[in-house]
């Protein structure tokens, strides 16, 4: 079974694939995923149409699909759209698992991984590119 490492690995690599992306309203551009978390605001718990309980769904697994707000407040999503059947069906071997062990909902856990995700993006994304202070120059 994967690790929750691995699934972070996983998840955010898929994340990442996704961008450039735009907002259909406004135009405005998210380059990347550091950029996306840092403009816009999660919408309620992350949803999954496929049950990681019984694992036992169709051939082919709908996937999950997380909400955001653009700053023009235009609705935007991510999903795991492109990612292949059988690292659908491990991630969600792992889901049911981690529910299981950590006496969470399905909501709640998928919460937790995007919130894990969202802290490594924006942790190395303030290391890479920290924020300029405008200091006063020394005369």
């Amino acid at each position: 079974m994967l690790s929750d490492q691995e699934v972070i690995g996983i998840v955010r690599r898929h994340l990442e694939s996704k961008f450039p992306r735009y907002c259909l309203c406004c135009g405005r551009r998210y380059g990347s995923l550091a950029e996306y978390l840092l403009e816009t605001r999660h919408v309620g718990h992350p949803l999954s149409a496929d049950d990681p309980v019984k694992n036992t769904g169709p051939d082919r697994l709908v996937g999950t699909i997380s909400y955001a707000n653009c700053a023009c407040g235009t609705t935007l999503a991510l999903s795991s759209a492109g990612l292949d059947q059988v690292t659908m069906r491990r991630l969600l071997h792992w889901a049911g698992a981690s529910m299981f062990r950590r006496g969470l909902s399905l909501g709640e856990l998928l919460s937790d991984l995007r919130r894990r995700i969202d802290e490594e993006v924006l942790r190395e994304h303030q290391v890479r590119d920290p924020v300029l202070i405008n200091l006063p120059l020394e005369r």
